[in-house]
């Protein structure tokens, strides 16, 4: 194996590497393949012997982190991969917890079933008088607000 120096985070060729937490963050194959296009550009130029080119290759392969990737190309000049897209992912909520968005989602649907059953309620009972149809309306309301309620209902303020 060549050895290489340790690698300089955060330098001029990767601001978006960093430092400690930032340079330790996880890369994905994504970055790999990148890194490994990167390394055929600079075999092709020159800049690496096919012993070296293969030593990186395989380090590439075999990196895990931002830091990893970036001492892969401390000696180089640029192409260099982009490493800013391995970001940190967001954790998922844990399980039970209802996202807000479920209850945005319930209005929009509640706002469609109103434009849509108001009207048509109103028409069938004009032409045919199903009356009825109105409480169609109210009862989907109730369904809709059941599915995708929250959970989290506000008691009426005390004035």
């Amino acid at each position: 194996m060549i050895p290489l120096r340790e690698s300089i985070v955060g330098d001029a060729y990767y601001p978006g590497v960093g430092e400690g937490r930032e340079a330790e963050i996880r890369i994905g194959d994504i970055e790999r393949g990148e890194a490994r296009a990167m390394l055929d550009i600079h075999l092709g130029h020159g800049r690496l012997d096919a012993a070296e080119h293969s030593d990186r290759v395989g380090r590439a392969e075999a990196a895990r982190t931002r830091q990893d990737i970036a001492a892969l190309f401390d000696d180089l000049p640029p192409p260099r991969p982009e490493l800013s897209t391995a970001t940190e992912v967001v954790p998922a909520q844990p399980a039970g917890q209802v996202s807000s968005s479920r209850s945005e989602v319930g209005n929009r649907i509640a706002a469609v079933w109103t434009a849509v059953m108001v009207p048509t309620a109103i028409l069938l009972t004009v032409l045919l008088g199903a009356w009825w149809m109105f409480i169609v309306f109210a009862a989907g309301l109730m369904v809709i607000g059941a599915v995708t309620s929250d959970g989290s209902r506000k008691p009426p303020s005390e004035s």
